[in-house]
């Protein structure tokens, strides 16, 4: 982590500003309301991103817009419809996704994967599934149990014969209530870094040695599609590369590229990298399997 992380930018106006983000070559004109914008700087504070006085922008320069709408806000992204928000907060995450979607749009050697991911001694594991399948579960009890955090929600993926991932920096998170399973070692680990959030969230602040900052990147060792099955034992069983090509192509995002083109991207990354399917209803044995898989946690 940088000296941001404690000093989150501030704003030059409340209701508009330009963005300059590392890898762009222009900035980015950010239009939002105040209590949007209050929750999105801070998820910034590890990004190389400098904060502009606020002008008309260049004809060409990319702009976001956030809008009220009568049930919240909209929020644009680049390639997709625009995203429904019912808060403010929400609405913050769904503008760093926007974001990540102007830094990627048209890119072919890279896409972003709706996953959380930790560092296991063998390499990245990516905990690929829908929302509510316990990816972000997983991710914070292999961070309990030693291994270091390296992404939530949203993951890089830089495409190749040796995929890696690429940490944004965003923090880990945590829906409540925590699990009676999860047991006294972990409820004392997240009480000790978390911050309370509007809602059933927390974020947990994780030091620098327990989690990557923004743009460190190592190898993927494995992607594991991940499903929460209430009674049944903690597998992890391998996938076939058509099953995970279909689950990589479900939760991936990749603005500007057309869709024969993402799923022969997406069945190329399921050929580079082992697949795994992972069956659990404890996320604490879940994540003891997956680590102790790929050589412990790193």
């Amino acid at each position: 982590m940088n000296d941001a992380a404690d000093n989150p930018p501030t704003a030059p106006e409340p209701d508009a500003m330009r963005l300059l983000v590392e890898g762009l070559r222009a900035p980015i004109a950010l239009v939002a309301p105040a209590e949007v914008i209050e929750s999105f700087l801070p998820l910034l504070a590890d990004w190389p991103v400098e904060i502009l006085a606020h002008e008309s922008p260049d004809t060409g320069t990319p702009e976001l817009v956030v809008r009220r709408t009568d049930g919240g806000y909209a929020v644009p992204c680049p390639g997709t419809a625009s995203a429904a928000c019912p808060s403010a907060a929400e609405a913050a995450h769904a503008l760093v996704g926007a974001l990540v979607g102007v830094l990627l749009f048209g890119r072919e050697d890279s896409v972003c994967l709706h996953a959380s991911a930790v560092q296991s001694a063998a390499g990245l594991l990516v905990f690929i599934g829908p929302s509510f399948a316990g990816k972000s579960s997983l991710g914070v009890h292999a961070a309990a149990q030693g291994a270091r955090f390296f992404g939530d929600d949203m993951i890089l993926v830089e495409l190749g014969q040796t995929p890696h991932g690429r940490a944004l920096g965003l923090k880990a998170k945590l829906r409540l209530p925590i699990p009676p399973d999860a047991g006294a070692p972990f409820h004392r680990y997240v009480a000790a870094r978390a911050t309370a959030e509007p809602g059933d969230i927390v974020r947990l602040d994780l030091e620098a040695t327990e989690a990557a900052s923004f743009g460190e990147a190592r190898k993927i060792a494995a992607l594991i599609a991940v499903t929460r099955a209430p009674g049944a034992p903690t597998t992890l069983g391998t996938a076939a590369r058509a099953e995970m090509t279909q689950a990589l192509v479900r939760h991936a995002f990749a603005p500007g590229i057309a869709v024969p083109a993402l799923v022969a991207r997406m069945a190329a990354l399921a050929a580079a990298v082992p697949c795994r399917n992972l069956v659990f209803e404890s996320s604490l044995a879940a994540a003891a399997a997956a680590l102790g898989a790929y050589g412990g946690p790193a």
